[in-house]
Protein backbone atom coordinates (compact mmCIF):
# COMPACT_ATOMS: atom_id res chain seq x y z
CA UNK A 1 0.00 0.00 0.00
CA UNK A 2 1.28 3.45 -0.90
CA UNK A 3 1.13 5.93 1.95
CA UNK A 4 1.03 9.67 1.72
CA UNK A 5 -0.50 12.96 2.76
CA UNK A 6 -4.09 14.01 2.30
CA UNK A 7 -3.36 15.28 -1.21
CA UNK A 8 -2.46 11.75 -2.40
CA UNK A 9 -4.98 9.21 -3.68
CA UNK A 10 -7.20 7.94 -0.85
CA UNK A 11 -6.17 4.57 0.58
CA UNK A 12 -9.42 3.57 2.27
CA UNK A 13 -13.12 3.46 1.56
CA UNK A 14 -15.12 4.54 4.61
CA UNK A 15 -18.28 2.63 5.54
CA UNK A 16 -20.51 3.93 8.33
CA UNK A 17 -21.80 0.86 10.13
CA UNK A 18 -25.57 0.63 10.64
CA UNK A 19 -27.08 2.34 13.65
CA UNK A 20 -30.20 0.93 15.22
CA UNK A 21 -30.39 2.65 18.58
CA UNK A 22 -33.53 4.27 20.00
CA UNK A 23 -34.48 7.19 17.71
CA UNK A 24 -35.48 9.30 20.71
CA UNK A 25 -32.15 8.82 22.48
CA UNK A 26 -30.11 12.02 22.09
CA UNK A 27 -26.95 10.27 23.30
CA UNK A 28 -26.49 7.50 20.77
CA UNK A 29 -22.81 7.00 20.01
CA UNK A 30 -21.21 3.81 18.68
CA UNK A 31 -17.61 2.59 18.57
CA UNK A 32 -16.04 -0.30 16.61
CA UNK A 33 -14.05 -2.46 19.02
CA UNK A 34 -12.98 -5.59 17.09
CA UNK A 35 -13.08 -7.14 13.61
CA UNK A 36 -12.95 -10.66 12.19
CA UNK A 37 -11.59 -12.10 8.94
CA UNK A 38 -14.58 -11.20 6.76
CA UNK A 39 -15.01 -7.72 8.18
CA UNK A 40 -17.81 -8.29 10.70
CA UNK A 41 -17.28 -6.03 13.70
CA UNK A 42 -18.00 -5.96 17.41
CA UNK A 43 -19.54 -2.57 18.17
CA UNK A 44 -20.37 -0.84 21.44
CA UNK A 45 -23.46 1.36 21.55
CA UNK A 46 -23.73 4.05 24.23
CA UNK A 47 -27.05 5.73 24.87
CA UNK A 48 -28.95 7.66 27.49
CA UNK A 49 -30.92 4.53 28.34
CA UNK A 50 -28.03 2.09 28.56
CA UNK A 51 -25.39 0.42 26.44
CA UNK A 52 -25.48 -2.52 24.03
CA UNK A 53 -23.02 -4.83 22.34
CA UNK A 54 -23.63 -5.28 18.62
CA UNK A 55 -22.51 -7.78 15.97
CA UNK A 56 -22.37 -5.68 12.81
CA UNK A 57 -22.00 -6.55 9.15
CA UNK A 58 -21.84 -3.83 6.52
CA UNK A 59 -25.64 -3.73 6.34
CA UNK A 60 -27.09 -4.91 9.67
CA UNK A 61 -26.34 -4.90 13.39
CA UNK A 62 -27.74 -7.43 15.86
CA UNK A 63 -27.59 -6.90 19.61
CA UNK A 64 -26.08 -9.32 22.12
CA UNK A 65 -28.88 -10.01 24.64
CA UNK A 66 -28.04 -8.75 28.14
CA UNK A 67 -28.06 -11.20 31.04
CA UNK A 68 -30.83 -9.07 32.51
CA UNK A 69 -32.99 -6.36 30.92
CA UNK A 70 -33.50 -3.57 33.45
CA UNK A 71 -34.55 -0.05 32.47
CA UNK A 72 -30.92 0.66 31.55
CA UNK A 73 -29.32 -2.47 30.05
CA UNK A 74 -25.52 -2.54 30.07
CA UNK A 75 -23.56 -4.67 27.59
CA UNK A 76 -20.07 -4.06 26.20
CA UNK A 77 -18.17 -6.09 23.61
CA UNK A 78 -14.75 -7.68 24.00
CA UNK A 79 -14.18 -9.47 20.71
CA UNK A 80 -15.48 -11.32 17.66
CA UNK A 81 -13.92 -14.33 15.96
CA UNK A 82 -14.06 -15.80 12.46
CA UNK A 83 -16.92 -18.14 13.44
CA UNK A 84 -18.99 -15.14 14.47
CA UNK A 85 -18.80 -15.81 18.20
CA UNK A 86 -19.01 -12.64 20.28
CA UNK A 87 -17.35 -11.95 23.62
CA UNK A 88 -19.24 -9.45 25.75
CA UNK A 89 -19.79 -8.35 29.34
CA UNK A 90 -23.20 -7.85 30.95
CA UNK A 91 -24.84 -7.32 34.33
CA UNK A 92 -27.39 -9.85 35.59
CA UNK A 93 -30.47 -9.71 37.83
CA UNK A 94 -28.31 -9.88 40.97
CA UNK A 95 -26.32 -6.88 39.72
CA UNK A 96 -23.27 -9.04 39.17
CA UNK A 97 -21.24 -8.47 36.03
CA UNK A 98 -20.08 -11.45 33.98
CA UNK A 99 -18.33 -12.07 30.69
CA UNK A 100 -20.25 -14.16 28.16
CA UNK A 101 -19.86 -15.87 24.80
CA UNK A 102 -22.75 -15.31 22.38
CA UNK A 103 -23.17 -17.53 19.30
CA UNK A 104 -26.07 -15.65 17.74
CA UNK A 105 -28.67 -17.68 19.60
CA UNK A 106 -27.52 -18.49 23.13
CA UNK A 107 -25.09 -17.04 25.65
CA UNK A 108 -22.57 -18.99 27.71
CA UNK A 109 -21.74 -17.17 30.91
CA UNK A 110 -18.12 -16.99 32.07
CA UNK A 111 -18.36 -16.87 35.83
CA UNK A 112 -15.74 -15.07 37.90
CA UNK A 113 -13.60 -16.71 40.53
CA UNK A 114 -15.61 -18.40 43.33
CA UNK A 115 -16.69 -16.16 46.22
CA UNK A 116 -16.15 -18.11 49.42
CA UNK A 117 -18.22 -15.67 51.44
CA UNK A 118 -21.58 -15.85 49.69
CA UNK A 119 -22.39 -19.55 49.64
CA UNK A 120 -21.60 -20.71 46.13
CA UNK A 121 -21.79 -17.52 44.08
CA UNK A 122 -19.05 -16.08 41.91
CA UNK A 123 -17.32 -12.74 41.71
CA UNK A 124 -17.57 -10.38 38.74
CA UNK A 125 -15.78 -11.09 35.45
CA UNK A 126 -15.05 -8.96 32.38
CA UNK A 127 -14.30 -10.19 28.85
CA UNK A 128 -11.62 -8.43 26.79
CA UNK A 129 -10.31 -10.75 24.06
CA UNK A 130 -11.39 -13.77 21.98
CA UNK A 131 -9.51 -16.02 19.54
CA UNK A 132 -10.59 -18.39 16.76
CA UNK A 133 -10.22 -21.43 19.02
CA UNK A 134 -12.95 -20.03 21.26
CA UNK A 135 -10.61 -19.09 24.11
CA UNK A 136 -11.50 -15.89 25.93
CA UNK A 137 -9.42 -13.66 28.17
CA UNK A 138 -10.33 -10.94 30.61
CA UNK A 139 -10.23 -10.23 34.30
CA UNK A 140 -12.16 -11.33 37.38
CA UNK A 141 -12.19 -10.45 41.04
CA UNK A 142 -11.12 -12.74 43.86
CA UNK A 143 -12.08 -12.90 47.51
CA UNK A 144 -9.47 -10.27 48.30
CA UNK A 145 -11.29 -7.80 46.04
CA UNK A 146 -8.37 -7.63 43.62
CA UNK A 147 -8.56 -8.10 39.88
CA UNK A 148 -6.76 -11.00 38.17
CA UNK A 149 -6.34 -11.87 34.51
CA UNK A 150 -7.80 -15.15 33.23
CA UNK A 151 -8.00 -17.39 30.19
CA UNK A 152 -11.21 -19.40 29.68
CA UNK A 153 -12.25 -22.20 27.32
CA UNK A 154 -15.42 -24.27 27.12
CA UNK A 155 -14.89 -27.65 28.75
CA UNK A 156 -11.75 -26.43 30.48
CA UNK A 157 -13.01 -23.52 32.54
CA UNK A 158 -11.20 -20.49 33.90
CA UNK A 159 -7.48 -20.35 34.59
CA UNK A 160 -6.02 -17.52 36.62
CA UNK A 161 -2.86 -16.05 35.06
CA UNK A 162 -1.27 -14.63 38.18
CA UNK A 163 0.64 -11.34 38.38
CA UNK A 164 4.12 -9.91 37.87
CA UNK A 165 4.65 -9.70 41.61
CA UNK A 166 1.94 -7.21 42.49
CA UNK A 167 -1.72 -7.71 43.31
CA UNK A 168 -3.56 -6.92 40.05
CA UNK A 169 -3.46 -8.20 36.47
CA UNK A 170 -5.73 -7.83 33.43
CA UNK A 171 -5.63 -9.92 30.22
CA UNK A 172 -6.63 -7.88 27.16
CA UNK A 173 -5.83 -9.93 24.05
CA UNK A 174 -5.18 -13.51 22.92
CA UNK A 175 -3.89 -15.00 19.66
CA UNK A 176 -4.83 -18.32 18.07
CA UNK A 177 -1.89 -20.07 19.81
CA UNK A 178 -3.35 -19.16 23.20
CA UNK A 179 -0.67 -16.55 23.95
CA UNK A 180 -2.00 -13.64 26.01
CA UNK A 181 -1.14 -9.95 26.33
CA UNK A 182 -2.15 -7.58 29.10
CA UNK A 183 -0.83 -5.70 32.09
CA UNK A 184 -0.01 -6.24 35.75
CA UNK A 185 1.43 -4.28 38.60
CA UNK A 186 4.82 -5.27 39.97
CA UNK A 187 6.05 -5.29 43.56
CA UNK A 188 7.04 -1.60 43.42
CA UNK A 189 3.52 -0.57 42.39
CA UNK A 190 4.42 0.30 38.78
CA UNK A 191 2.29 -1.19 35.99
CA UNK A 192 4.06 -3.25 33.31
CA UNK A 193 2.90 -4.89 30.11
CA UNK A 194 3.05 -8.67 30.01
CA UNK A 195 3.21 -11.52 27.50
CA UNK A 196 1.87 -14.86 28.73
CA UNK A 197 2.80 -18.17 27.12
CA UNK A 198 2.69 -21.78 28.25
CA UNK A 199 1.87 -20.99 31.84
CA UNK A 200 4.45 -18.25 32.26
CA UNK A 201 3.79 -14.51 32.57
CA UNK A 202 6.70 -12.54 31.09
CA UNK A 203 7.36 -8.94 32.11
CA UNK A 204 8.00 -6.99 28.88
CA UNK A 205 8.52 -3.77 30.79
CA UNK A 206 7.89 -0.17 29.77
CA UNK A 207 9.44 2.50 27.56
CA UNK A 208 11.13 4.04 30.58
CA UNK A 209 8.13 5.18 32.60
CA UNK A 210 6.16 3.51 35.37
CA UNK A 211 3.15 2.43 33.29
CA UNK A 212 2.53 0.21 30.27
CA UNK A 213 -0.30 -1.90 28.91
CA UNK A 214 -0.20 -4.56 26.17
CA UNK A 215 -3.39 -4.20 24.11
CA UNK A 216 -3.02 -6.57 21.15
CA UNK A 217 -1.11 -9.62 19.93
CA UNK A 218 -0.86 -11.46 16.58
CA UNK A 219 -0.04 -15.07 15.75
CA UNK A 220 3.64 -14.18 15.28
CA UNK A 221 3.62 -13.24 18.98
CA UNK A 222 4.20 -9.56 18.25
CA UNK A 223 2.63 -7.46 20.99
CA UNK A 224 1.39 -3.86 20.77
CA UNK A 225 0.25 -1.38 23.38
CA UNK A 226 1.28 1.86 25.02
CA UNK A 227 3.66 3.04 27.69
CA UNK A 228 4.76 6.20 29.41
CA UNK A 229 8.24 7.51 28.72
CA UNK A 230 10.70 8.38 31.45
CA UNK A 231 9.13 10.99 33.69
CA UNK A 232 5.60 9.66 32.96
CA UNK A 233 4.54 12.86 31.18
CA UNK A 234 4.19 11.42 27.66
CA UNK A 235 2.77 8.16 26.31
CA UNK A 236 3.90 6.30 23.19
CA UNK A 237 2.57 3.35 21.25
CA UNK A 238 4.92 0.37 21.15
CA UNK A 239 5.51 -2.93 19.43
CA UNK A 240 7.27 -5.78 21.21
CA UNK A 241 9.12 -8.27 19.02
CA UNK A 242 11.69 -10.92 19.90
CA UNK A 243 12.33 -9.57 23.37
CA UNK A 244 12.52 -5.87 22.50
CA UNK A 245 9.95 -3.13 23.10
CA UNK A 246 10.19 -0.36 20.49
CA UNK A 247 8.33 2.97 20.48
CA UNK A 248 6.43 3.77 17.29
CA UNK A 249 6.76 7.18 15.65
CA UNK A 250 4.12 9.58 16.97
CA UNK A 251 1.80 12.00 15.19
CA UNK A 252 3.54 14.90 16.93
CA UNK A 253 1.56 14.98 20.17
CA UNK A 254 2.14 13.84 23.73
CA UNK A 255 0.09 10.63 23.72
CA UNK A 256 -0.35 7.52 21.59
CA UNK A 257 -1.54 3.95 22.03
CA UNK A 258 -1.56 0.93 19.68
CA UNK A 259 -4.60 -1.33 20.00
CA UNK A 260 -4.36 -3.90 17.22
CA UNK A 261 -1.87 -5.70 14.96
CA UNK A 262 -2.51 -8.14 12.10
CA UNK A 263 -0.37 -10.94 10.67
CA UNK A 264 1.34 -8.57 8.22
CA UNK A 265 2.49 -6.41 11.11
CA UNK A 266 0.13 -3.53 10.31
CA UNK A 267 -0.62 -1.69 13.56
CA UNK A 268 -3.54 0.59 14.36
CA UNK A 269 -4.36 2.85 17.27
CA UNK A 270 -4.97 6.43 18.36
CA UNK A 271 -2.54 9.29 18.91
CA UNK A 272 -2.56 13.03 19.48
CA UNK A 273 -1.13 15.32 16.83
CA UNK A 274 0.83 18.55 17.31
CA UNK A 275 -2.43 20.34 18.16
CA UNK A 276 -3.17 17.62 20.78
CA UNK A 277 -6.19 16.38 18.84
CA UNK A 278 -6.69 12.61 19.01
CA UNK A 279 -6.69 10.89 15.60
CA UNK A 280 -6.69 7.28 14.48
CA UNK A 281 -3.43 6.04 12.97
CA UNK A 282 -1.99 3.13 11.01
CA UNK A 283 1.66 2.00 11.12
CA UNK A 284 2.90 -0.10 8.20
CA UNK A 285 6.29 -1.06 9.65
CA UNK A 286 7.99 2.14 8.54
CA UNK A 287 5.86 5.17 9.30
CA UNK A 288 2.89 6.20 11.40
CA UNK A 289 0.17 7.77 9.27
CA UNK A 290 -2.91 9.74 10.29
CA UNK A 291 -5.89 7.78 8.97
CA UNK A 292 -7.69 11.01 8.17
CA UNK A 293 -5.03 11.69 5.54
CA UNK A 294 -5.89 8.40 3.84
CA UNK A 295 -9.55 9.21 3.14
CA UNK A 296 -11.24 10.82 0.15
CA UNK A 297 -11.93 14.55 0.30
CA UNK A 298 -15.65 13.92 0.73
CA UNK A 299 -15.08 11.50 3.63
CA UNK A 300 -12.66 13.93 5.31
CA UNK A 301 -15.25 16.70 5.01
CA UNK A 302 -17.77 14.61 6.96
CA UNK A 303 -15.70 12.46 9.31
CA UNK A 304 -12.83 12.85 11.77
CA UNK A 305 -11.27 9.46 12.58
CA UNK A 306 -10.60 9.58 16.32
CA UNK A 307 -9.46 6.00 16.88
CA UNK A 308 -8.75 2.58 15.39
CA UNK A 309 -9.11 -0.49 17.61
CA UNK A 310 -8.42 -3.46 15.33
CA UNK A 311 -7.18 -4.51 11.89
CA UNK A 312 -7.75 -7.87 10.19
CA UNK A 313 -5.44 -9.80 7.85
CA UNK A 314 -7.06 -8.15 4.80
CA UNK A 315 -6.17 -4.72 6.14
CA UNK A 316 -9.74 -3.74 7.04
CA UNK A 317 -9.83 -1.48 10.09
CA UNK A 318 -12.44 -1.21 12.85
CA UNK A 319 -12.42 2.53 13.49
CA UNK A 320 -14.41 5.18 15.30
CA UNK A 321 -15.15 8.62 13.88
CA UNK A 322 -16.86 11.83 14.86
CA UNK A 323 -19.32 13.31 12.40
CA UNK A 324 -18.12 16.86 11.71
CA UNK A 325 -21.66 17.95 10.79
CA UNK A 326 -23.59 16.91 13.90
CA UNK A 327 -20.97 15.79 16.44
CA UNK A 328 -22.19 12.19 16.79
CA UNK A 329 -19.62 9.43 17.21
CA UNK A 330 -20.04 6.34 15.02
CA UNK A 331 -18.47 2.95 14.40
CA UNK A 332 -16.76 2.88 11.00
CA UNK A 333 -15.23 0.26 8.76
CA UNK A 334 -12.22 1.32 6.67
CA UNK A 335 -11.67 -0.93 3.65
CA UNK A 336 -8.40 -0.73 1.66
CA UNK A 337 -9.00 0.50 -1.87
CA UNK A 338 -7.78 -1.64 -4.78
CA UNK A 339 -4.20 -0.88 -5.79
CA UNK A 340 -5.33 0.73 -9.05
CA UNK A 341 -7.29 3.36 -7.11
CA UNK A 342 -4.32 4.24 -4.88
CA UNK A 343 -2.10 5.51 -7.66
Amino acid sequence: MAWGAATAAPQYRLVELPFNGPPDDPFNDTAAMAINRIGDTAVDFYGQYGSSGLHCTRTTCNAVPPLYVPHWPAVSTGGINDAGLMLATSADLAYQTHALIYDGTTSTRIYGFPDDFCGGCNNDSYGHGLNNVGQAVGSAFGNDGRERGFIWQAGVGMQELGTLGGSVSVALAINDHGDVAGYSDIASGATHAFFYRRGRMIDIGTLGGNWAQAMGINDSRHVVGCSTLEGDEQTRAFVYRRGTMTALPSLGGRSACAYGINMDGTIVGAASNAAEETHGFVFDGTQTVDLNDQLSASDRAKWLIIGANAVNHRGMIAATGQNRLNGTVRALLLRPRPAAEQR
